[in-house]
């Protein structure tokens, strides 16, 4: 029963009548219920302040329904109501309320709780302090079972605005059916203050913020295992830096988001303790859906990230290795495994790796794997191709040592007294240029260069080299030359006598 006069009807006899009539007062509400409008308070915020402190020693809830006003002309809060409240309470709103004083939960199991986040809302009267979040929800040792559910939470473009702070928040604390709007630097901020945050919990928690550089969901050092399980992140005003940022060092699982005008989706700093993404639909006005950051060291798992018309699905810039993954939909895991990338295609798409691609670990693709924008290069390893042909458009041979032309090559007597070697300035075990010039006396037949590889053996089976002559000078008699390779050595011959200083050059091209 409501507080209020009744009337006590008798009726019998076709007839009825008032008996008595009885008033229900705040005192005799049922159980541990306050009704806000029956206390007193210069405004609505002291009226749910006297009906909070007038709970039992156990806490209760305070039904401030009705007492909020209409979107143009919200109901003013001058005050806290928590401000001084001991008990484990909720105060239960609808319409809208205005507030120029921040907002705080410091005991366990204190929260505000709406009909709905179009039906009810407080919003950050143009006098509000900057720089300071709507609600904080915080005490020292960290904080349980705190809450705020089924209601708008509206900074209006305050500077430096946040709309939640949680601050230690530990298991059952969290936010439930939320928006959060206008914020100029954070829709929700977690972070460690006072105690580790540890088994958080947002769910369907949208954030609009307003500005360059600002976050919906900012993840600061969350020491525990956190959920953010469905919203949509936007940003106005100038684009955002991101839709969720995770700058933690414990397990975040994030799922079923949709984030757009953020320059990054999803943002990941560090990520000590793991993340795990999943169901994130992006936006044309993405570079990323998800970034995952130089400095990240942790295991991230993502599972069907939607590129939706971003510039990246993935954008991995962590240090070992460093790549951006774009337009693939299967499996994919950083940092895991000792450093090393995996990927599997789980629905038969084909991998494709936009930008630079460096890795010394395991691409394995049941459809396939397309690589294109700037160089990629490979090491630790051999490439190898089974099963099918390799088509390209041209080799270029030039990752090996370059050679030193008194180190790597020697030349056999024949070549007179005093000769001498000169190779082009890019000779490797692949290619090069030899040119000899003849000594001064004791010439042989068929004089030799002999190259020994500079990169190692070949492995068990021997290259195949092709030489030509390639005349430098007109005193040069076409001869020609010929070749033979091992597995160690190359060796090039001249099929003549030498004439006393005169040049003799070759090209050459060894393939295994």
């Amino acid at each position: 029963m409501y507080p209020g006069a009744y009337d006590i009807i008798v009726s019998g006899g076709l007839a009825t009548t008032t008996l008595f009539q009885g008033e229900v007062t705040p005192t005799e509400a049922p159980g541990q219920i306050r009704y806000a409008a029956q206390f007193p308070g210069s405004d609505v915020a002291a009226q749910i302040n006297n009906a909070l402190k007038d709970l039992p020693a156990q806490g209760g809830t305070v039904d401030a329904r009705g007492l909020g006003g209409p979107s143009t002309a919200p109901a003013t809060w001058s005050s806290d109501p928590f401000s001084g409240v001991t008990t484990q309470s909720v105060v239960l709103l609808d319409n809208f309320h205005r507030t120029t004083a921040a907002l705080s939960l410091a005991v366990n199991a204190q929260g505000y709780w709406g009909t709905g986040r179009n039906q009810t809302q407080i919003q950050m009267d143009p006098t509000f302090p900057v720089s300071t979040p709507l609600v904080t929800i915080n005490k020292a040792g960290g904080i349980f079972g705190c809450t705020l559910r089924d209601l708008a939470l509206d900074c209006n473009g305050v500077t430096g605005s946040i709309g939640v702070l949680l601050s230690g928040a530990q298991e059952g604390s969290g936010l439930w059916r939320v928006q959060v709007l206008g914020a100029k630097d954070a829709g929700v901020r977690i972070n460690s203050a006072g105690a580790g945050s540890q088994q958080w919990a947002l769910y369907d928690v949208d954030c609009a913020t307003v500005g360059a550089g600002t976050f919906g969901i900012d993840v600061g050092n969350s020491a525990g295992v956190g959920t953010i399980r469905r919203g949509t992140m936007s940003s106005s005003g100038g684009a955002g830096t991101a839709g969720i940022r995770l700058n933690t060092g414990s397990a975040v699982r994030i799922s079923d988001i949709h984030a757009e005008q953020y320059t990054y989706g999803i943002q990941v700093t560090s990520t000590g303790g793991g993340a795990e993404i999943s169901n994130v639909v992006g936006h044309s006005s993405l570079t990323s859906v998800v970034r995952i950051e130089a400095g990240s060291n942790g295991t991230v798992l993502c599972s069907n990230i939607v590129l939706n018309g971003a510039t990246n699905t993935i954008d991995d810039q962590s240090s070992t290795p460093a790549n951006t993954f774009n337009g693939w939909g299967g499996f994919y895991v950083v940092g895991g495994d000792a450093g090393r990338q995996r990927f599997s295609s789980n629905s038969n798409v084909a991998w494709k790796i936009n930008n630079a691609l460096t890795t010394t670990g395991l691409i394995t693709g049941q459809a396939g794997l397309a690589i294109s924008g700037a160089a990629s290069s490979f090491a630790g390893g051999t490439l190898t191709v089974t099963g099918n042909d390799v088509s390209f458009r041209r080799p270029r041979a030039d990752q090996g040592t370059i050679h030193v032309a008194g180190t790597d090559y020697g030349l056999s007597a024949g070549w007179g007294t005093s000769a001498s070697l000169g190779i082009g300035s890019t000779n490797r075990d692949s290619r090069g240029f030899l040119q000899v010039t003849s000594g001064t006396a004791a010439f042989g037949a068929n004089p030799t260069i002999t190259l020994t590889y500079k990169d190692g053996t070949y492995g068990a089976n021997a290259p195949f080299a092709v030489v030509c002559s390639s005349p430098t000078t007109s005193d040069q008699p076409l001869v020609p030359w010929t070749s033979s390779a091992g597995t160690t050595t190359a060796i090039f011959t001249w099929l003549g006598t030498p004439i006393a200083s005169k040049t003799y050059s070759c090209s050459f091209v060894i393939m295994a």
